[in-house]
């Protein structure tokens, strides 16, 4: 037995072990001694900076290690080789005038910058995403995908443009009641063969477009056009914010903008949406002020008129709101809303030219006391020559207010002749004076969000009530532009 285990189990000799294990043990010490060695060779000066030829920190000795990361962040960040100077990335560019060297810095086709806007493109392109590129569709499956959305659009704008809600509690296939959104859409496919072939039960499982998320992105995408829609229109000119707050169904502070502005003769006001706040302070409301300002990208600068209710918080001298607005634009003069019966009385008084007159008179006093700048001696010139014009004109009589004023001024180019007068026509109609279209904001917030609906999330409730609100732009827009902004809220795995 012990002969035949010897045969498939040899033993090693002591000698034999004895000389493997000096072996490596010498090996390890010769190892050991090359990585101190190495340690004393490494230049931390003279480190390579190019993270694609720069050893792996790995891959050096774990003592060492730590000394090589802090030597490699005292470097700072690897720029590599530009294309054209080093301005923009080491000294900083300062001669905006040369504008030669801008040419410079993008360089030829294969320069740095060129390389990285073509990858840029590449990025946004969702035809080229490879996700897309997996999903490869026929003409066939682009048209039916088309024919889908469009009906989801469609039902989205019946159910918003009536304040109506759109889940059911109940949605499965089984369902009595599948909610305001389901059973349109069923109603709209049983009238339409062509929508009938494609939704619901016709249409892949993962390509339906009936769920709350996508209802959500269609109504989030029409509610960002109509405030586009908005912000263009007010483009470089003067406006106001008028604001109020009040508590939703759910007992969540909500504060409501406006804005308003003069636009082709007309007094515009719009909704631009709803901010939850956590408390109405001071400091929490001049922050969601802020932030709507930066998501919309109006400027601070072109805020000429604000207007609030009487709370204490919103109209302190020294704490409220608006002193801090004025702290940044000393233009934008704050008007409390009783200010509108101040508007009602001059309604009833500007029957005719001669009190207009009047207006101006006193305007061209209070320019004379504030100071003689040139712009304002021009203004004063404009006003003395504009008052003597216009009571010789019997197109100006019978005006009922300075909108009409502004509104005859421009039927008749007055606007062009007396630019500044004009001006300070406009700036008196972006102040706020009366509380109309913020107050229809709130009413609406409880017919929107009611107690039906009271787990309604914040940027739900926002985007159902600028759509409902501003339903004259709403139904300017088309289904188009809709689901353009619909496809590229994200990547999708079909494409328009």
């Amino acid at each position: 037995m012990q002969k035949k285990i010897d045969q498939f189990c040899k033993r090693k000799s002591k000698l034999t072990s004895s000389i493997k294990r000096n072996d490596v043990n010498s090996s390890i010490e010769r190892n050991d001694d090359s990585l101190k060695q190495s340690r004393f060779d490494i230049n931390l000066e003279d480190l390579q900076a190019d993270p694609g030829l720069r050893a792996r920190i790995m891959d050096y000795h774990p003592n060492i290690r730590d000394e090589l990361c802090r030597a490699y962040y005292l470097k700072g960040p690897y720029i590599g080789k530009q294309s054209g100077d080093d301005f923009f990335v080491g000294e900083g560019f300062s001669n905006w005038k040369k504008k030669e060297k801008l040419k410079v810095y993008v360089g030829g086709p294969n320069g740095a910058y060129n390389q990285a806007y073509r990858s840029y493109e590449a990025l946004v392109n969702q035809k080229q995403h490879i996700q897309t590129i997996f999903f490869k569709q026929s003409d066939q499956a682009r048209i039916e995908y088309r024919t889908r959305l469009t009906a989801s659009v469609d039902c989205v704008r019946y159910l918003l443009q009536q304040g109506l809600a759109f889940c059911g509690h109940d949605e499965a296939d089984d369902s009595n009641n599948q909610g305001n959104f389901l059973t349109l859409l069923r109603f709209h496919a049983h009238h339409n063969k062509d929508v009938k072939a494609v939704v619901l039960e016709n249409a892949p499982a993962n390509m339906k477009l009936t769920s709350p998320e996508i209802q959500k992105e269609i109504i989030n995408s029409i509610a960002t056009e109509i405030i586009n829609f908005t912000i263009r229109d007010i483009g470089d000119a003067f406006f106001s914010i008028l604001i109020d707050e009040s508590c939703d169904v759910s007992i969540k502070e909500q504060m409501a903008i406006v804005l308003r502005y003069v636009k082709n003769r007309s007094i515009i006001e719009r909704f631009i949406g709803t901010v939850h706040v956590i408390d109405t302070t001071v400091l929490s409301l001049k922050v969601a002020i802020d932030n709507v300002f930066f998501t919309q990208g109006l400027s601070i600068s072109s805020l000429h008129g604000q207007g609030y209710d009487g709370a204490s918080n919103m109209q302190g001298e020294f704490n409220g709101l608006k002193t801090l607005i004025l702290k940044e634009n000393e233009f934008a003069f704050f008007v409390h809303y009783i200010a509108h019966q101040l508007q009602l009385a001059l309604v009833a008084v500007a029957k005719n030219h001669g009190q207009i007159s009047t207006f101006f008179l006193f305007a061209a006093n209070v320019v004379n006391v504030v100071g003689a700048s040139f712009k304002l001696k021009e203004l004063h010139s404009q006003l003395e020559t504009y008052i003597l014009d216009v009571r010789s004109n019997s197109s100006f009589e019978g005006l009922k207010g300075i909108s009409t004023l502004a509104k005859k001024m421009v039927e008749v180019k007055k606007d062009k002749v007396y630019p500044l007068v004009y001006l300070l026509v406009t700036l008196a109609l972006i102040l706020p004076v009366a509380t109309t279209t913020v107050k229809r904001a709130i009413s609406v917030m409880n017919i929107v969000k009611n107690e039906l609906r009271n787990q309604m999330g914040d940027q739900f409730m926002n985007d159902s009530l600028v759509v409902y609100v501003e339903k004259d732009i709403f139904r300017s827009i088309d289904n188009e532009a809709i689901m353009q902004r619909f496809q590229k809220m994200k990547s999708r795995r079909r494409q328009l």
